[in-house]
């Protein structure tokens, strides 16, 4: 089985988040891609296209600011199609 252009890029902004060393983990993906403290940093990930706004227990169930799905979601999102924004991305 063959790797697919997403996989592909995916893994490709895994290992640059990796190498540029961020200090912080992002509370989707769990990658330490953000440069601002969480929660609230308003910080994007490089990874998954989180923001990082809320607090997570805050965003877990409820979908609401620059984040257009809540943190569940989204993180079904981001293990399906390597975004948290989903398939029309």
């Amino acid at each position: 089985m063959g790797e697919t252009e997403q996989d592909n890029d995916v893994a490709a902004r895994i290992r640059k988040a990796i190498a540029e060393n961020h200090p912080y983990f992002c509370p989707l993906c769990g990658i330490k891609s953000l440069d601002l403290k969480p929660p609230r940093s308003h910080d994007i990930c490089d990874v998954c296209y989180w923001q990082d706004e809320k607090d997570p227990r805050e965003s877990e169930v409820y979908a609401a600011g620059a984040n257009d799905y809540c943190l569940r979601d989204a993180f079904r999102m981001w293990l399906e199609f390597g975004t948290c924004f989903g398939p029309d991305w």
